[in-house]
């Protein structure tokens, strides 16, 4: 998907998105549907479990180690580091000097302030409120075993029944430093409510150290090669490359997460459990540990999990395995419940940002729930934000889903970037340029071209289908090379990578891109059987949910005689489905509907093409025959059409005229996805302009 940054003038545009060129089917995420957890074996630390396990020191003191000239003096780029007096120390001294100095390089006015770790969450955040009043803070990175504030909510079962409560912490507390916390039931230390001003008022990171016990590591040795890590990534020398990894588990792979990864990078490899391949603990191993070297910069993860494994469908993934792998992921974004428990022993969030030699920052959560409404986090990295900023901008509109956010924390340094913006490049990368991912090409003979990587001295190109390799290009110390003809045919899809070589070790490459060799052949396919219904259920499929909701209606047509219509007098579910083999190639689906308009949920699907897409049939009264039509891509040689209906006693909808041609049918329109519909905007905004891929 193209997006363009706008300065928001007050003028008429005139723009036409049907020719844009966009491989990145970049739909709207619809979060309302998420499922939040699933139930693990996991006994879950309390409030009191806390108190028991935590060393207190016996009062809150604080004392300042060092502070920029002219801190405080200016409206914004105030940063506040607290540190656990007991790791400022002889090995970590120097650590500490850097990334002041690193701060100070960026334009940042700096105070490093030591404290005690007393039982005591409110001086913390009365200071806190002092900084960001007098000093005008924009956030504070918290080094070490500091108070942490505990959060309470009631587990409710499906009737509305109180069945326990959640206790969890909660660095919101931190963040919003004007609204008024609460202990209604009086559990001594645990905020039950949050009243008054809401929204978050700084950012907070943290470094929690104290809780990682595995592999031999301590507190001091954590935090020195952190900040190390911080550094070199800053210099430019601690570089993976720029491009994402989206792994998504079944509850969520119909969503396409990736689409919000896409909008960081122009390469993410992306799974989709049961889509486009298996999500499992051994899969999940295999791509991320280093050895493999896929060298992703960004992770998106949604797994089910607990604070120290992640559940996959042939086992867990525990905390313990990420040292020994060399994850190698630079951030996370983990949308798993629970798995940023950074009070509980050796939390995965923990172990991604404080191995070595990767991790710098993850975002996740310390109960069930995770981050929705990503849109607004990623937008923000995108345009270059720190990550401080982008989850405080996050928090400032969706906090107040309470179940699901007030878990969320930021793991990690917030003051750093993703590494395009960051102001030292680092070593040049190997990437693939054209064919473009999931292109369609009218060529048998395409040309393939990539970018220059530092110490290579010559490349060689792989294609292949499925797992048979098709071709393999002599070593070239080029950039760009035509395949032969005789390789290639029309109407299947390929995939091609390059191999970057520094004499005989291959010492970087490219991810697979997939293109499609378009078949020209234009037209109404045959292969689907009976699309207007008027030999009855001649090659259609009725479900078996209700069978007797879905009938060929004869009284009405978009053309001539019969119809099919889903109906019934009671609450109902209706599947009329085919499935069809075809060449692979660029294909519109026409439909004819009417309807009620009152189902809960009424849709065409589009399935084992090599995506999911719903079609969103007519949510409001249709009594005239209304056209819905989609464009699409087969990669796989399969077309599945479903309509689906999930509706109330005597809701109804008609479907007619059916038609899936070759080709794209450009008068269909394209869907405008930001700015988002509503939004309000002035006149100095910057503006993400955004629409929906043609395919």
């Amino acid at each position: 998907m193209k997006t363009f940054l706008l300065f928001l003038t007050f003028s008429w545009m005139v723009f036409n998105p049907a020719f844009a060129t966009d491989n990145k089917n970049r739909n709207k995420i619809d979060y309302n549907n998420f499922v939040k957890f699933r139930e693990t074996n996991y006994s879950y630390q309390k409030y009191s479990d806390y108190l028991k396990t935590t060393p207190f020191d016996d009062e809150f003191r604080l004392s300042l180690v060092d502070q920029t000239p002219g801190y405080g003096t200016t409206p914004s780029g105030n940063i506040l580091v607290i540190l656990n007096q007991k790791l400022y120390n002889p090995v970590t001294l120097d650590d500490i000097e850097t990334y002041k100095n690193d701060l100070e390089s960026e334009g940042y006015s700096v105070s490093i302030v030591l404290s005690t770790n007393s039982n005591d969450p409110a001086a913390l955040r009365n200071f806190l409120y002092q900084e960001w009043t007098t000093n005008n803070i924009d956030g504070a990175f918290l080094i070490g075993q500091l108070p942490v504030a505990w959060y309470e909510m009631a587990i409710t079962n499906d009737d509305g029944d109180t069945t326990g409560w959640d206790q969890f912490p909660c660095d919101l507390y931190f963040m919003d430093l004007d609204g008024e916390w609460l202990d209604n039931m009086n559990r001594q230390g645990v905020w039950d409510d949050h009243t008054g001003a809401l929204e978050p008022d700084i950012w907070i990171g943290r470094l929690y150290t104290s809780t990682m016990t595995y592999h031999g590591v301590n507190e001091t040795m954590l935090v020195e090669r952190y900040l190390t890590k911080v550094h070199q990534y800053r210099e430019g020398t601690l570089r993976l490359k720029n491009q994402g990894f989206s792994y998504v588990a079944e509850d969520w792979a119909g969503f396409h997460m990736e689409n919000e990864v896409f909008k960081l990078y122009d390469e993410v490899t992306f799974v989709n459990d049961g889509i486009n391949g298996n999500v499992t603990a051994a899969d999940y191993r295999q791509r991320i540990r280093a050895t493999t070297n896929n060298k992703y910069e960004w992770m998106y993860l949604a797994a089910h999990s607990s604070p120290t494994d992640h559940y996959f469908k042939d086992g867990l993934f525990n905390s313990e395995e990420i040292e020994p792998l060399d994850v190698q992921i630079l951030f996370y974004l983990n949308f798993n419940c629970s798995a940023a428990r950074f009070t509980e022993d050796n939390c995965l969030c923990n172990w991604y940002v404080m191995q070595d030699p990767y991790g710098l920052l993850s975002v996740g959560s310390t109960k069930s729930g995770s981050m929705l409404d990503q849109y607004d986090y990623y937008e923000q990295i995108a345009a270059g934000h720190t990550f401080g900023e982008a989850f405080k901008y996050w928090g400032v509109r969706h906090f107040e889903i309470r179940d699901w956010h007030y878990g969320m924390v930021c793991i990690g340094d917030p003051t750093l970037k993703i590494s395009r913006f960051m102001a030292n490049p680092g070593p040049r990368f190997c990437y693939a340029i054209t064919p473009e991912r999931d292109a369609f090409i009218n060529s048998a003979t395409p040309i393939f071209k990539w970018t220059t990587a530092d110490s290579v001295d010559k490349y060689m190109v792989e294609v292949t289908h499925g797992d048979q390799m098709i071709w393999i290009s002599n070593q070239i110390p080029d950039t760009l090379i035509q395949i032969p003809e005789g390789f290639l045919q029309r109407g299947f899809s390929y995939n091609w990578t390059v191999k970057a070589y520094s004499g005989t070790e291959c010492i970087d490459f490219t991810q697979k891109r997939t293109f499609t060799i378009i078949d020209t052949t234009e037209g109404i396919i045959s292969e689907f059987i009976n699309p207007d219904f008027e030999q009855g259920s001649y090659g259609w499929t009725f479900g078996d949910l209700n069978p007797e909701a879905q009938m060929i209606d004869t009284t009405q047509a978009h053309s001539g005689k019969a119809s099919l219509r889903h109906f019934l007098d009671k609450r109902y579910y209706a599947y009329t489905n085919q499935e069809m083999d075809v060449p692979n190639s660029i294909y519109t689906l026409h439909a004819w509907v009417k309807t009620s308009g009152d189902q809960y949920s009424s849709v065409i699907e589009l399935r084992k093409i090599g995506e999911n897409i719903n079609i969103q049939l007519p949510q409001q009264p249709t009594l005239n025959w209304t056209k819905v039509s989609k464009i699409f891509k087969v990669t796989t040689g399969k077309i599945f059409v479903g309509i689906y209906s999930n509706a109330p006693a005597n809701s109804w909808i008609n479907v007619d005229d059916m038609s899936i041609v070759r080709g794209a049918d450009l008068s269909v329109p394209v869907t405008l996805i930001a700015p988002r519909n509503e939004s309000i905007l002035t006149a100095t905004d910057n503006v993400l302009l955004d629409w929906e891929d043609i395919l």
